[in-house]
């Protein structure tokens, strides 16, 4: 037998008792899992005095309550004063609850047993403490912004729209928004955000669905963002969700990449091709006032000239008139007259004059001037 070192001098009879070891002294000082009842004694003194004062006080207060009255302590009537105290404070807290702030550009939705009773501006206001009524608090001026799936979406294929001629389009887009009612922004929907999103995807299909693949890409995208806006607001009014729609802005319109490279073409010849019409306006432009001028002048000039003409004629015409009546009173004298007049237009430039009677006939010889011999 092996036996420890301690327990060598002792003897070997097996009807001896065992003996204990340390090892049973613990489990045997170990306590027992019933709770032991624990009187006076077993607790600390000052515990134990405490609790049989309490003893005794209750047992006081029991008698003197049995027995109608007697000489109990005051302990009874100075809690009830106390206990009404704490209740009226406890009423006039409860009551102030009630009494919430709304910041400016908020409103706030005040509801009587889950039902919505009225709509509380900006500033003090007083609501019946729960549970008979509740409030909730929403900023009703400020902006909200979503943006299109395209660029938050993880498929791929939420960012094409189909067009009217069944090509495919990327579009980016951005709302703002902001609630109108807000009873019906509370109870109506119970997810507004996801509402809107979906009714912008539907109303910006709509409308691009309507128009071929090149006008899509090429014309005024604020005109297009407009027809969105007027459907997606009225989609929106049709559901009731208390939401106004502020902006929608196109931020993009692109091709797939498929076809980028002819779509860079074709923009390019779009945009060739508003140059060359922004210059034939801006020669067109030019060209006709200067057109227009001188036709006016040529126009003006035309009447002045008719009008010259005219009246020279008339000049004339009444100098003939006056001559012709002269003549008519005296002819003779009119005709010596013109006959002198004709004379000294045909000879006035003429220094030398030689003047031959036509009566003599042929008997005078021709002569030469000496002067223009000499001259030559």
């Amino acid at each position: 037998m092996f036996l420890d070192d301690d327990n060598e001098n002792e003897s070997d009879n097996p009807w001896d008792q065992p003996k204990v070891t340390k090892i049973d002294e613990k489990r045997s000082s170990k306590p027992k899992r019933k709770k032991p009842t624990q009187t006076k004694e077993d607790m600390p003194e000052p515990l134990g005095d405490f609790v049989s004062k309490l003893k005794e006080k209750v047992s006081q207060q029991n008698k003197s309550f049995n027995r109608g009255g007697g000489n109990g302590p005051d302990f009874p009537k100075f809690s009830t004063m106390h206990f009404g105290l704490i209740l009226i404070g406890t009423l006039f807290l409860w009551l102030a609850s009630g009494i919430y702030q709304v910041e400016e550009g908020a409103q706030s939705a005040v509801l009587r047993f889950g039902t919505p009773a009225r709509i509380s501006g900006p500033g003090l206001n007083y609501r019946l403490p729960w549970p008979f009524e509740a409030n909730y608090v929403l900023r009703t001026a400020a902006e909200n912004r979503i943006e299109s799936s395209a660029k938050t979406a993880r498929r791929d294929d939420v960012s094409f729209t189909l067009t009217g001629d069944e090509n495919m389009i990327t579009t980016n887009y951005v709302v703002l928004w902001k609630i109108k009612d807000i009873s019906d922004f509370l109870f109506t929907n119970k997810n507004p955000e996801i509402t809107i999103r979906s009714a912008s995807e539907s109303a910006m299909r709509e409308i691009i669905g309507q128009k071929k693949f090149p006008s899509v890409l090429t014309e005024n995208r604020t005109e297009t963002a407009h027809q969105i806006m007027k459907i997606l607001q009225n989609i929106l009014d049709s559901y009731q969700i208390g939401v106004e729609i502020t902006s929608f802005e196109l931020q993009s319109l692109t091709p797939p990449a498929e076809v980028s490279d002819s779509f860079q073409d074709m923009q390019t010849s779009s945009i060739d091709a508003q140059r060359m019409k922004r210059e034939a306006e801006a020669y067109s432009n030019d060209i006709i006032p200067k057109a227009r001028g001188y036709a006016v002048k040529m126009v003006e000039g035309s009447k002045a000239y008719a009008q010259d003409v005219v009246g020279r004629a008339k000049g004339e015409s009444a100098q003939f008139n006056f001559i012709y009546n002269a003549y008519k009173q005296n002819k003779a004298v009119a005709l010596k007259r013109y006959y002198l007049d004709g004379m000294q237009r045909t000879l006035g430039n003429i220094r030398n004059k030689t003047i031959i009677d036509a009566s003599l006939g042929n008997s005078i010889l021709p002569h030469v001037s000496l002067d223009k011999k000499t001259k030559d």
